[in-house]
């Protein structure tokens, strides 16, 4: 091998080596970014976690206030049906009472 062969494969050993560090170097920048952006997702994951955990509690509490007030609906239901029914039986008894003092003015009347 003559020096200038040698000069040659020395440089391109060098060459690849500055081009292996470069390489490495952009490597390195390109994980630091990639980690960074990673801790980014991980707190949107978070905070995502936390809303769906308040928004999981808030539907929670509203089925729970929901079957109250369909509890209080139901037992509000029932009342009207007891008054309806104690109005329809005073009615009839009204109406009897009218009924029957209508039946005695006319006896009266005769």
């Amino acid at each position: 091998m003559t020096n200038e062969n040698i000069e040659r494969a020395i440089n391109f050993v060098v060459e690849q080596q500055a081009q292996f560090a470069a390489d490495i170097q952009q490597l390195k920048e390109t994980q630091i970014e990639f980690q960074n952006q990673l801790k980014q997702v991980g707190a949107v994951q978070l905070e995502f976690q936390n809303q769906l955990k308040q928004l999981t509690e808030a539907t929670i509490a509203s089925f729970t206030m929901l079957g109250k007030l369909t509890e209080i609906q139901s037992k509000t239901d029932q009342r009207i049906v007891e008054t309806n029914d104690r109005l329809n039986i005073f009615i009839d008894v009204v109406e009897r009472y009218i009924s029957s003092r209508n039946g005695r003015s006319d006896e009266q009347n005769n």
